[in-house]
């Protein structure tokens, strides 16, 4: 079953804390997310590893309002992005083309940077038990060579969005797009400190829904690169790259298992004490999908 899984990954997240809480969750997923999160070793922790400064409220504010006059984060503990999979993460940050419908064109030392991304997430304990629970429900070879090709398919394959092959799914979840003034995906932390820390995204202001304890999931505005602008996103603050692929990854995989084509009821689940619906779309026959999170 899991060869049929190639195909591309466009995800976007928010959260909505107070219509997921109760006998509604999901409590398989919650689990296994939860075990991924404590297994996450390599995570940056609050106080020690990053603060932010949340500021002003967007909430019943017109979009494109900065209500925000400092910085989202106002220390990162640097070190921490010396990691293994943070730094085969980060260098794969300046590959893609923000603008959709720019053709995107991988050279060889890109697809290395690739492999060395995969390879260096594939030794971890949170890849692990995601690769372990996935072969339990069929959704995953047992060897773990093949699992992270797999893996490599589902994030890296190009897919036509605008035009041909402009957009993949790691591009638009942790890089982020433009399209006529409007920022799509861009939901990590490090791209957005690395943004903003280079003068290139302006933080705006949060949202009430945000989740300010563990795995603290924050909703904002933002502004980025030549105006462009989104008044409704979120991020996940502190996780290491390889949890987020593997907490996506067993959500899309799990939800494409459940409802197979066409119309796909939303997954209501619970990390610590936020909780997030998932919701995945087919876009295209050819497999292609929207991934969304409320």
């Amino acid at each position: 079953m899991w060869r049929d899984y190639v195909f591309s990954l466009w995800a976007l997240f928010v959260i909505s804390r107070a219509t997921v809480e109760g006998a509604d969750k999901d409590t398989e997923l919650s689990k296994i997310f939860e075990e991924l999160w404590a297994l996450d070793e390599n995570r940056a922790e609050p106080n020690t590893d990053w603060r932010v400064n949340v500021q002003g409220s967007l909430n019943g504010k017109a979009e494109n309002l900065d209500v925000a006059t400092s910085s989202f984060f106002t220390f990162v503990n640097e070190k921490k992005l010396t990691l293994p999979t943070y730094t085969a993460f980060i260098r794969l940050l300046d590959n893609y083309d923000k603008e959709v419908g720019s053709n995107e064109k991988e050279t060889d030392e890109e697809k290395k940077e690739i492999a060395n991304f995969i390879d260096a997430i594939s030794k971890t304990k949170v890849m692990k038990k995601a690769h372990e629970y996935l072969v339990s429900k069929g959704l995953a070879d047992k060897s773990m060579a093949n699992f992270m090709t797999q893996l490599s398919n589902l994030w890296f394959s190009f897919y036509n969005r605008n035009s041909q092959s402009d957009s993949s799914g790691f591009e638009h979840v942790f890089v982020g797009e433009t399209k006529r003034g409007e920022i799509l995906g861009l939901h990590n932390w490090i791209q957005f400190y690395l943004e903003e820390k280079a003068g290139r995204l302006d933080y705006a202001g949060y949202h009430k829904s945000s989740c300010y304890k563990e795995p603290r999931l924050f909703t904002i505005g933002l502004k980025w690169t030549g105006g462009n602008s989104k008044h409704y996103s979120s991020i996940l603050v502190g996780p290491s790259p390889e949890f987020e692929m593997a907490m996506y990854t067993v959500a899309f995989l799990t939800s494409k298992n459940k409802f197979g084509r066409g119309n796909w009821n939303d997954l209501p689940v619970q990390v610590g004490p936020c909780f997030m619906r998932i919701q995945c779309y087919d876009m295209l026959s050819s497999g292609l999908i929207y991934f969304f999170m409320f």
